[in-house]
């Protein structure tokens, strides 16, 4: 059974890689080892409908580059070094986070309390024309990146604006300073979305994905070992990919399990949650 679910995970992968549009995330994952634990990671690679988790030894690259590297589109990421063999001219172009970037400045909010209540007001409205463009039923189309040019790019601009005036007053090594750096040095990443209507202005998706896992990391404080925490990963990208496509994961779980032992190798992605039909409908 194992084995038909690593090959379904498999199959997750190759259409994470396949996507235009890819969020990815990690956090640490304790594995326990003689004497005490040792620091593993769960890295997340998602789409808007499928969720693959990958356990690794490591935080490094070469966990994005197994899984992304020689794909295109476009990866939705923080500035962590860790992506940058996969957002290459070759490969990816990289789109930030403004919701991280929002985040810096939210903490060096009391070396700053005015000029961060100002940024964080113009993020908002960044945010008032996404919900704007759902509501109206054009995201993801045209019409929502001439709406992000003609109201967030103004908006964009002025912030840039600010951060440079900012940068010229602040000290380098406050977290005010530190925030407007990442901010500056991130500029290019973070308006990706401006014209690119199925990219998102943040990793939100990503962050979620990986919220359960450190609740979870909370609560059994470790994995048994590397080849547990491989486990661990498959199941939570059923159950997750499940979640993204408002699936009840029990009643999948229940019909594919049976099924999957049978179902043919190459047809492995006709059980994949985003594309699943119920034997018993």
């Amino acid at each position: 059974m194992q084995g038909q679910l690593r090959a379904e995970l498999r199959a997750t992968l190759d259409e994470v890689r396949a996507a235009e549009v890819v969020h990815a995330d990690e956090t640490p994952q304790p594995v326990l080892e003689p004497g005490g634990t040792k620091r593993s990671y769960v890295w997340n690679f998602t789409t808007p409908t499928l969720a693959a988790y990958v356990h690794s030894a490591t935080g490094s690259g070469s966990t994005p580059e197994r899984i992304l590297a020689g794909s295109a589109g476009f990866l939705v990421a923080d500035a962590y070094s860790g992506h940058n063999s996969v957002t290459s001219p070759d490969s990816r172009t990289r789109a930030g986070c403004l919701a991280h970037a929002r985040r810096k400045f939210v903490e060096a909010e009391g070396q700053a309390h005015d000029e961060v209540r100002w940024l964080v007001d113009q993020i908002a409205r960044i945010y008032a024309v996404e919900k704007a463009a759902r509501e109206s039923g054009i995201a993801g189309t045209a019409k929502h990146r001439e709406l992000r040019n003609s109201e967030s790019k103004p908006i964009m601009d002025q912030i840039r604006a600010w951060i440079l005036e900012q940068k010229s007053r602040a000290r380098p090594r406050s977290d005010f300073g530190k925030a407007l750096a990442y901010a500056d040095n991130q500029w290019d990443a973070l308006t990706v979305f401006l014209d690119n209507p199925a990219v998102a202005p943040d990793n939100n998706l990503a962050e979620r994905m990986l919220r359960r896992i450190a609740l979870a990391r909370k609560a059994s404080m470790f994995v048994a070992h590397d080849d547990s925490g491989q486990r661990y990963a498959i199941n939570l990208s059923l159950v997750a990919s499940c979640r993204l496509n408002d699936i009840d994961p029990v009643a999948y779980l229940t019909d594919v399990l049976p099924r999957i032992a049978d179902h043919p190798a190459k047809r492995i992605t006709e059980l994949l949650p985003d594309r699943w039909i119920s034997s018993t409908a």
